[in-house]
């Protein structure tokens, strides 16, 4: 099998995997790319089986962890941008302060107390929606929560 075909395969493998994770067409093909990427970096370990099927494996893993890192970026800015339209300027101040809190903690625990605070979702939903067991959840976000009200209290 030439390169040429070898990539072809991995690209139509991982695209069709890609595409059904999300319909962002961007985030299929640097998904599908990063397949073909990877099948020749490891081309050496390959086990033998249908280079698109491999492909699809990677190229729908990477979709997932796309998606998830876009949605971690933007959920925390949008819940707070209305929240903060919405208040009068001193509690704009906390909100801000909040923010800034919010910002220095791990891009896992902003996920969970967002999702826990600004959702009003169960722990064990947000355990079962982001597949982390429910005793991580509940530890992160109380230590999220102890992390925050101590930035809280250093910016007084």
């Amino acid at each position: 099998m030439t390169e040429q075909q070898i990539a072809q395969q991995a690209y139509e493998g991982a695209y069709s995997a890609a595409s059904r994770v999300t319909r962002h067409t961007q985030t299929i093909e640097e998904a599908a790319l990063h397949a073909v990427r990877t099948v020749f970096k490891k081309l050496d370990e390959w086990d033998g089986r249908p280079i698109e099927n491999w492909a699809a494996i990677i190229g729908r893993n990477k979709a997932i962890d796309i998606r998830k890192k876009f949605r971690r970026e933007t959920e925390l800015d949008t819940t707070l941008e209305y929240v903060i339209g919405t208040e009068t300027p001193d509690e704009v101040e906390d909100y801000s302060r909040l923010h800034s809190a919010l910002s220095k903690l791990s891009p896992k625990k902003q996920e969970l107390m967002s999702m826990y605070y600004f959702k009003d979702m169960e722990m064990q939903t947000i355990a079962e929606e982001t597949g982390y067991g429910l005793s991580d959840v509940k530890i992160s976000i109380m230590r999220g929560r102890q992390q925050i009200k101590k930035l809280l209290e250093q910016t007084r």
